[in-house]
């Protein structure tokens, strides 16, 4: 049976994801499901009171080519090892995507398995460059103006500052950034900003602290002046620090012995192809051609 999934749902849930999810840490599940599970909406399978597959669904904006398009995001797909290759998934899906398809033109999903999203019509949407930074490359910076005092507001702003360069990104506004606050504050992340000579908050950094070395999932910022600034910040004591950023963004200007390797982050479904092309006046044929419509580099930093 296929349902919504319910309060009593949430302890099942969570179990369920953790069995197919390992190498997520007890960190990231309990965040998720403490700071972000609720403003969302989960679709499971339900086989004689067992729940043995799930979808979470999280409604968002994206501004796309001068237009903000309504989408939905997918994330945690999950089905659980005793009862894989039964077609629960496809059926879990199946109701996913038709409410999808109905409600909004772009869905977008975790890559965390690409193979999988590919059967149900998904494409290759943003792109990810990953950075493994040596210590010693900020030891000509310096912490000064680095500060874990700001607003939401202040966040949205730079955050905002920012997406001019990019298009494809999600539109966040000050209540996104107050949970993006209080994940940190209880998730065990940590959230630093650099504000510069006048007061303004020109960039920040998110990041956790590993065993051996910093894990930055997210980092804005105004030039390369503050991106050093804030990494000198988040790699503290460790010797390494590992670095997600946009494809387009292309550290070795700013780090010339560093190397990136590249992967599939999100992707995306376009879910009514004629209808995309009316309202954007195009011809495009496929969903990743729809996402990539407009002229400058994508940006999409979302993992639920």
């Amino acid at each position: 049976m296929i349902r919504d999934a319910v309060e009593k749902d949430k302890q099942a849930i969570q179990n369920l994801l953790k069995m197919c999810f390992p190498i997520k840490s007890s960190d990231f599940m309990d965040c998720f499901f403490s700071s972000v599970y609720d403003y969302g909406r989960s679709v499971v399978c339900e086989v004689d009171d067992r729940i043995v597959s799930c979808v979470h669904m999280q409604e968002m904006n994206v501004q796309l080519n001068g237009m903000a398009v309504k989408s939905i995001f997918l994330s945690q797909l999950s089905t659980h090892l005793d009862y894989r290759r039964s077609g629960y998934m496809q059926e879990c899906m199946a109701s996913v995507l038709d409410e999808c398809d109905k409600k909004v033109l772009l869905t977008f999903a975790e890559a965390s398995n690409p193979k999988l999203l590919e059967r149900f019509g998904f494409q290759q949407a943003s792109i990810h460059r990953t950075y493994d930074l040596p210590a010693k490359y900020f030891d000509k910076a310096t912490t000064i103006g680095i500060t874990d005092t700001y607003t939401a507001a202040e966040l949205l702003a730079v955050y905002e500052e920012f997406m001019t360069h990019f298009d494809g990104y999600k539109i966040r506004n000050v209540m996104m950034f107050e949970r993006m606050i209080n994940e940190c504050l209880h998730c065990g992340e940590q959230l630093l900003a650099y504000r510069d000579s006048q007061g303004r908050i020109r960039g920040y950094v998110r990041f956790r602290s590993r065993k051996d070395h910093v894990k930055v999932s997210e980092c804005i910022y105004s030039g390369s002046t503050v991106l050093t600034k804030l990494l000198k910040a988040a790699v503290g004591n460790h010797t390494e620090l590992r670095l997600e950023v946009s494809e387009a963004e292309h550290l070795e200007k700013v780090f010339p012995l560093a190397m990136s390797r590249k992967r599939i982050f999100t992707m995306v479904r376009c879910g009514n192809l004629p209808l995309f092309n009316k309202l954007y006046n195009a011809n495009v044929r496929t969903s990743k051609d729809a996402y990539a419509i407009g002229f400058k580099p994508l940006y999409l930093n979302e993992k639920y």
